[in-house]
């Protein structure tokens, strides 16, 4: 299961926050299991592509993580190979 976190998450702001992917076992559903924490630049929505070997995830702007030019106006649409899910 992935989840995205964005960056005006707890309590942070597009300057501040920490946007990235959630990264979920949930094969037994009783039992979840965080594999980890994938920060990237873009973080509001994501979904599954390539029969969900990739993330597409799109978002607000956030300048911690990674090289955004300008032009991106603050919406960057940022891809996560997802193929090995504890090595994104």
């Amino acid at each position: 299961m992935f989840l995205s976190r964005d960056p005006r998450a707890f309590g942070g702001n597009e300057q501040t926050g920490t946007a990235g992917l959630y990264i979920i076992e949930a094969h037994d559903p009783t039992r979840l299991r965080l594999l980890g924490f994938h920060a990237v630049p873009a973080g509001h929505t994501t979904a599954c592509i390539n029969q969900c070997r990739f993330l597409w995830s799109g978002g607000p702007f956030h300048s911690g993580v990674g090289h955004q030019p300008k032009s991106w106006n603050g919406q960057p649409v940022w891809v996560t190979g997802v193929a090995d899910p504890q090595a994104p």
